[in-house]
């Protein structure tokens, strides 16, 4: 076994004891630098062995999904740069349900500049960050039972009240993407909403930053073939390329800007 096989062998054996590991301390007990620490770490996430969270990873559990507060700091010029890249996708008189998530709230932010918009959601505060907005726009709130750690409604209700609505785009974040597996979500009901949502829709946008790419999570949302396209920040790796393509989902890599 090389030397950074051993040093990933002991970060996984770390993880497993604590359940959590830091890229601070994971640097002093292994005597490496933070940049090899978290090429590492990035390494061990894309085999599928843990998952990685603001200055961190934490192990690869399907139903485990870490607190919406910590999620918003996770990727997120990524996330900037996808909804930067999303927002370009609709225009004026357009209807959306945007779908709660921390990349559905940046896609948020940036159309509420704009105006002639209809917007559908489940999260709190993406209504409120729309109805703050510069633009002119109709917001609709669903209702359900209220799940305060991620600002959201959900439940049956919420599907029901969606079914009132036929949108032009639903705009869902999801907990994986996988070649095999399909678009999963850590949460059945979550995911549950959303197949019920793209059923309101006339087209599927999925937002998904790269560490979504290759990730199963616990409850399955739909095939690759339900989804219309993919906006994410970098190309996926080829196997799962070739079955977006091989589904006729359009991926759209946003620009780095170099």
């Amino acid at each position: 076994m090389g030397k950074s096989e051993q040093r990933r062998h002991r970060i996984l054996g770390l993880l497993a004891e604590h359940g959590q590991v830091f890229v601070n301390d994971l640097a002093n007990t292994l005597g490496a630098s933070k940049e090899t620490v978290r090429r590492d770490l990035f390494r061990l996430e894309d085999r599928g062995l843990l998952r990685k969270v603001h200055g961190g990873a934490v192990r690869a559990q399907t139903a485990a999904k870490a607190a919406f507060s910590l999620r918003l700091s996770e990727q997120a010029h990524e996330k900037k740069l996808i909804a930067e890249t999303a927002a370009g996708l609709f225009q004026r008189g357009d209807s959306l349900v945007l779908f709660s998530g921390t990349t559905t709230m940046a896609l948020a932010t940036v159309l509420a500049r704009e105006s002639g918009l209809t917007f559908v959601t489940n999260s709190v505060d993406i209504a409120a960050n729309l109805w703050r907005g510069a633009g002119r726009n109709q917001v609709y709130l669903l209702g359900g039972e209220y799940h305060g750690e991620d600002f959201e409604t959900i439940g049956p209700l919420t599907v029901e009240q969606i079914a009132s609505y036929h949108v032009d785009h639903a705009v869902l974040t999801v907990g994986g993407i996988d070649a095999e597996n399909g678009l999963t979500n850590y949460e059945v009901e979550t995911a549950s909403l959303a197949r019920a949502t793209m059923r309101q829709a006339t087209s599927t946008t999925v937002l998904a930053d790269s560490q979504k790419m290759g990730r199963t999570a616990l409850a399955k949302v739909c095939d690759l073939a339900s989804v219309d396209r993919v906006v994410t920040d970098r190309e996926p790796r080829p196997e799962l390329r070739r079955a977006m393509e091989a589904a006729d989902v359009e991926l759209i890599v946003a620009d780095r800007g170099g």
